[in-house]
């Protein structure tokens, strides 16, 4: 009986195996999905537009800049449970590991742009629709917590400009 790898570099190899999208993930960036420099890049633009002061101001701000960023990260997620499904990777094998290998048939090395169904797969413009719930549910949690957020963070600098900020908002749609 395996208990699986015991050294900490089986340990760092085997542990993004079960990644499917990554919006769950407790990690900022993905090792091999994402870009520290971008992600840092990113969290930058987001602190400078929001202009934080003070350590409590900054922890909301960088709050912002993660569920932002994890945002980004369920419209790649359901991009590449399109381009899974018109390849024929089924959601039981999806995965950011199994597209990987399966673009490896075909490319001496991942491409630049994202990849193209082939032209003699059927049509299909929606991930199936199991996969697709899971991630607009993700999705319409870290909305709901971005503008919690942001709106803890603008009650903040209201009140250090020594501005009304109303305890509850109504937003007309």
């Amino acid at each position: 009986m395996t208990t699986g790898p015991n050294t900490p570099e089986g340990k760092a190899a085997v542990a993004m195996n079960a990644l499917k999208h990554g919006l769950r993930s407790d990690k900022i960036v993905l090792p091999d999905v994402e870009s520290q420099e971008e992600w840092d890049e990113f969290r930058e633009g987001i602190l400078e537009s929001l202009k934080p002061k003070g350590r409590l101001e900054e922890e909301l701000a960088l709050r912002v800049a993660q569920l932002a960023w994890r945002l980004r990260r369920g419209l790649r997620a359901e991009h590449d449970a399109v381009v899974a499904d018109r390849l024929g990777i089924g959601p039981d094998k999806f995965s950011f590991a199994a597209l990987a290998e399966f673009c490896a048939q075909f490319f001496d090395e991942p491409p630049a742009e994202p990849l193209q169904p082939q032209n003699d797969l059927p049509p299909s413009n929606l991930p199936p629709q199991a996969e697709l719930q899971k991630i607009m549910r993700y999705e319409a949690q870290y909305t709901r917590q971005l503008f919690q957020t942001l709106h803890a963070l603008q009650a903040l600098q209201d009140k250090r400009n020594g501005k009304a900020t109303p305890l509850v908002r109504i937003q007309w749609h």
